[in-house]
């Protein structure tokens, strides 16, 4: 008999009620009917008292919410810290403090009182946009960003490729800093995700934000899946905010590779002999890297010591359909670039929340001609992939919406967006390694030389 929608469970002691009223039904003192459609939930002492199990702040109750489906109320102890109660806060409940009371109502003799479950997302942890946080600590170029709120809007992959020192890192986290608020459905789910990792994560609007170190391996960052039991990694971890792969380069062939698929079909497919599993994901993968083993590539002949041969081997490590399926290609320098002063983070956020609700609502976009015509030359001059053509096409759309809705003297939201040349130009500028051998135009190698010495 099911009696309660309680899918794995780590503390045994909240399944007492379960039990015994299970145990009451076979003796005929219960009817099968009045458990039906019901959740129960307690730790039972010797006397019939029932108390509320209390898990440590670092261990939690994984529930599934699709199995609170065709449930009509929930019977449960007053007092307990889990993520049953938030589960079940939008439902009615009743107060057990005994099993006699408790079975009495079940047979119609006796009325039990209703609790009231405050909804945990009323005190939620708010997301206030600071002054003092990265996006504004800054230095960025009209171009640079631009191209940090395309990412966001869009929701599309950014790699970053410069020197050490140059910002990558902190522009990937003032990326996160421009992401909307979560919905409460959206913290239900990674609750959820968290939950499956034995992890406690408290009500929050704020989108989350992964580092991973590079010694991750693939299952940690894709998940694993043993015993019939499927561990999130680091991806399903980070849904709805920032997966940030800094120095991608350093990461395994292995771990690289498995982004194939979450970056293809925004889906991760977890196959082991024990079964398989797929999940929808909603991150924004970010990666750094260098652009040769010294990193200084871009600075100059006079500072990079790195062979070609040592260059090309070290971008083998990112292969190329890997970066492909990276939308956005951004290079960074320590030359002095001419900082431009963006609108407000607020005024970012708002735009790039309403950017995703355009894309959401498929707004109509009209391409000129031009815009068209462009975008060929440029696909047939670059011998772009099927796939690149389509990130340009959305880096295009997604940048005509954002200038669109940033122009100053904005009265009203506009319904009817326009894709143009400078938007096609602008996606060009952001895909470098569309560009066959793109690096060999920055080696810093004198003609008459193999290599560089060392100083």
């Amino acid at each position: 008999m099911h009696v309660s929608p309680v899918n794995a469970c780590r503390h045994v002691q909240s399944l007492d009620v379960p039990f015994a009223l299970a145990m009451l039904s076979s003796m005929g003192v219960i009817e099968p009917s009045a458990l039906a459609n019901c959740v129960f939930a307690g730790e039972l002492g010797l006397d019939g008292s029932i108390h509320a199990w209390n898990p440590s702040p670092h261990s939690t109750m994984h529930v599934e919410q699709a199995s609170f489906a065709t449930l009509t109320q929930g019977f449960v102890p007053h007092g307990g810290n889990s993520s049953l109660y938030r589960a079940l806060s939008t439902y009615p409940l009743r107060r057990i403090d005994h099993l006699g009371p408790l079975v009495r109502h079940l047979q119609g003799l006796e009325i039990l009182p209703f609790i009231k479950v405050q909804n945990p997302w009323n005190h939620r942890e708010r997301w206030v946009p600071l002054e003092s946080g990265v996006f504004n600590q800054l230095q960025l170029s009209t171009q640079q960003w631009l191209t940090l709120t395309v990412a966001a809007a869009g929701r599309l992959s950014l790699l970053l490729v410069g020197s050490p020192g140059t910002g990558k890192s902190q522009m990937a986290r003032a990326v996160w800093e421009l992401l909307p608020k979560l919905t409460e459905d959206q913290n239900l789910q990674l609750q959820t995700l968290n939950g499956r990792r034995g992890e406690l994560r408290e009500s929050s609007e704020i989108p989350p934000f992964r580092t991973p170190h590079h010694s991750c391996s693939a299952a940690g960052l894709t998940g694993t899946k043993s015993d019939k039991k499927w561990s999130p990694g680091e991806l399903s971890l980070a849904n709805f905010g920032v997966l940030c792969l800094d120095e991608l380069n350093e990461f395994s062939r292995d771990c690289i590779e498995s982004l194939r698929g979450p970056m293809e079909r925004n889906r991760i497919d977890v196959v082991r002999s024990g079964g398989s599993v797929s999940y929808p994901v909603e991150t924004l993968i970010i990666g750094t890297a260098n652009p040769c083993p010294c990193g200084n590539l871009h600075e100059g002949r006079d500072v990079c010591t790195c062979s070609p041969h040592e260059i090309k081997r070290y971008l083998k490590r990112i292969s190329g359909p890997v970066a492909d399926r990276f939308a956005l290609h951004m290079e960074t320098t320590q030359f002095a670039m001419t900082a431009d002063r963006p609108p407000s983070i607020e005024a970012l956020r708002n735009c790039i929340q309403h950017v995703r609700n355009c894309l959401h609502r498929s707004t109509p976009i009209e391409w000129t001609e031009g815009a068209l015509a462009h975008l060929a030359h440029h696909a047939q001059r670059m011998s772009t992939s099927h796939r690149g053509k389509v990130q340009l096409q959305k880096i295009s759309e997604v940048h005509a919406m954002v200038q669109c809705i940033l122009q100053p003297n904005q009265t009203s939201l506009p319904t009817r967006f326009r894709v143009t040349e400078k938007d096609v130009e602008f996606a060009g500028q952001m895909r470098i390694f569309d560009r066959s051998r793109w690096w060999e135009q920055r080696i810093p190698i004198q003609p008459e030389r193999k290599f560089i010495e060392s100083p």
